[in-house]
């Protein structure tokens, strides 16, 4: 009981909700199952039972200010007061036991990001699992990063470090948002976690939502890494040139 109480002192769990009465009551039970109970569901204003069921598993639920997933955030931030967040997706694909080794690495990193690996086809196609092999090298080649899955919906976050980002998106590029100005002061761990599938409709379309985030990456590249960009970008020119000459002159 003890090590409960500690737990829930120190760490805050965020559950961005938007219609996900399918799932949010195994996503809150399968948290107090792991000793989480200090839980904080910001809910995008539901239209369906969402918010009721939260709140009927013991849950607090406040309504989101702003709009999207960055919305959601952003509102958790400023109502949190424990030293860690968790940030968990609230459609049951995130295994609530990754929490424990999210934690582990709490103190050696402002954030802690739960790679995914899926638990089967239906959790992750194939072509969401190329784009997002495809999101995450690009990030990485324009913020000198080695990060593996810089698009997880389960990551830890000290608060401090939290209350000090500044947010421009409002859709699934937040996770990308976080992670370039989290790895411009501070550093990035990973663990693997288990990735179900979702409970509940889907809501991320691989194409268009794929096609804004990397959009929001070559941003970020611009904007926190810009000497980087302009740098690649000459030597992607240079050798399209070159290839120019050699196959024309």
């Amino acid at each position: 009981m003890q090590i409960e109480d500690d737990i829930n002192k120190r760490v805050t769990v965020v559950i961005p909700t938007k219609n996900e009465e399918a799932a949010i009551e195994k996503v809150i039970d399968e948290l107090h199952s792991f000793g989480f109970y200090n839980i904080l569901v910001v809910d995008g204003f539901s239209t369906d039972n969402t918010v009721n069921l939260a709140k009927k598993k013991g849950a607090r639920v406040i309504n989101q200010l702003g709009k999207g997933k960055t919305g959601a955030l952003k509102t958790a931030i400023i109502n949190i007061d424990t030293p860690y967040m968790i940030v968990i997706d609230g459609d049951y694909t995130y295994d609530a036991s990754s929490i424990k080794e999210l934690l582990k690495y709490s103190n050696l990193s402002a954030q802690v990001i739960g790679v995914r690996v899926p638990t089967s086809e239906k959790s992750m196609s194939r072509l969401h699992r190329f784009g997002n092999k495809v999101l995450t090298l690009t990030f990485n080649l324009l913020m000198g990063t080695k990060i593996n899955d810089v698009c997880s919906g389960l990551y830890l976050l000290h608060t401090d470090i939290a209350k000090r980002l500044r947010f421009e998106g409002s859709g699934f590029d937040v996770e990308a948002e976080i992670a370039a100005q989290v790895s411009r002061i501070s550093r990035i761990s990973e663990t693997k976690v288990n990735y179900r599938p979702r409970l509940g409709k889907e809501k991320l379309s691989t194409w268009k939502h794929g096609y804004t985030i990397l959009k929001s990456i070559i941003k970020l590249g611009i904007k926190y890494n810009p000497r980087r960009f302009y740098t690649l970008l000459f030597i992607i020119l240079l050798a399209v040139s070159s290839a120019i000459y050699i196959i024309f002159f």
